[in-house]
């Protein structure tokens, strides 16, 4: 039997996490604007961008939901 694994939208793990937006929008050298666009549609973000947040967020890439359902 497969186990189930829960996903989690990027914007509540930043939330859990308690960190700025602006300092993970400077970890991924974009404007804070341009990372609110990219939670809205985390599709968008880059192979470097994930990896970037992946470490600063403490979390495996298969705990992220990158659909867009969520937002």
């Amino acid at each position: 039997m497969l186990a189930t694994v829960y996903k989690e939208s990027i914007s509540s793990l930043i939330e859990k996490k308690g960190i700025k937006k602006t300092f993970i929008a400077r970890k991924l050298n974009i404007e804070p604007a341009t990372l609110s666009r990219k939670l809205k549609k985390p599709s968008t973000f880059t192979a470097m961008q994930i990896d970037i947040l992946i470490d600063i967020l403490g979390v495996s890439i298969d705990k992220i939901d990158f659909c867009t359902k969520n937002f």
